[in-house]
């Protein structure tokens, strides 16, 4: 079973009910939609056709079909929905006519989401909310769901890189090349808020500090002291900050300081 096969499914509930939508993708999607209704509609627009058994020619049902052509689909590949009169019979025949096709099998489970991630249709964090879409059973987990369905989060990741990428990139240009004019004190100034904003997004449920360690004198690193984060400890009293050291290894001291200064010089 690979991917160039071309597979079906039951895309919609299970019968019986009032309408049965059946993908099929892959290769020869096309040539399934042929040979059970004779002529391919016109792309992305609902045609009615009679369907029949390429085997006997006996109808099988009266459907809604539309076909779109790849890589612009659901799955990346060419790919077809027959909108069926939803009874157990109907659906059965179908899909047993589908199977007897040479080249087309039934879909295995999550497989139209596996070759959308793979043609590049989705990625991993859409297809986990496609799934947590799927299984949702309350409003918040709903709009949650939808919204990494839809790439929210992904595109937040995306953001965060580009931020980290450039404080990266401002952080060795302080480094490498302070004594240029083009590298200015304002950057630096700005450097320790915009790390500090970046690495909280997320709602830190922690304390910690960032010291960024640098190359000084006779070959000891130097260490600043670029910010720290708190978070806030729900309590009876009110809300109260909660301090926690941070236990750093540099010849066996821990250092702290005011921000962006040097507050030690290693051993």
């Amino acid at each position: 079973m690979g991917a160039a096969d071309t597979i079906f499914a039951l895309s919609s509930g299970a019968p019986p009910a009032a309408i049965a939508v059946m993908r099929v993708s892959g290769p020869k999607a096309f040539d399934a939609i042929k040979a059970l209704a004779g002529l391919l509609p016109e792309p992305r627009k609902a045609s009615l056709r009679k369907l029949t058994d390429p085997l006997d020619g006996s109808l099988l049902d009266q459907a809604l079909i539309l076909v779109f052509p790849g890589p612009a689909t659901a799955t990346g590949e060419d790919l077809t929905e027959l909108h069926l009169h939803g009874g157990r019979a109907v659906v059965r025949g179908v899909e047993s006519a589908l199977a007897a096709m040479a080249g087309l099998r039934r879909a295995e489970a999550g497989e139209f989401t596996r070759r959308a991630f793979a043609n590049g249709r989705i990625d991993l964090n859409e297809a986990e909310g496609l799934a947590d879409l799927l299984a949702a059973e309350t409003e918040w987990q709903r709009r949650s769901a939808a919204a990494m369905a839809e790439g929210a989060f992904s595109r937040a990741i995306e953001d965060w890189r580009d931020e980290l990428l450039s404080l990266s990139a401002q952080l060795e240009a302080a480094i490498d090349f302070s004594d240029e004019d083009d590298v200015g004190e304002e950057d630096d100034e700005a450097f320790g808020p915009r790390l500090i904003e970046t690495a909280d997004v997320g709602g830190t449920e922690e304390a910690c500090e960032v010291l960024v360690g640098v190359d000084g004198v006779g070959g000891k690193p130097e260490f600043f002291h670029v910010g720290r984060f708190e978070h806030e400890r729900a309590g009876a009293g009110g809300d109260e900050l909660d301090e926690l050291p941070l236990p750093f290894v540099g010849g066996g001291e821990r250092f702290s300081g005011g921000g962006g200064e040097v507050v030690e010089r290693g051993g």
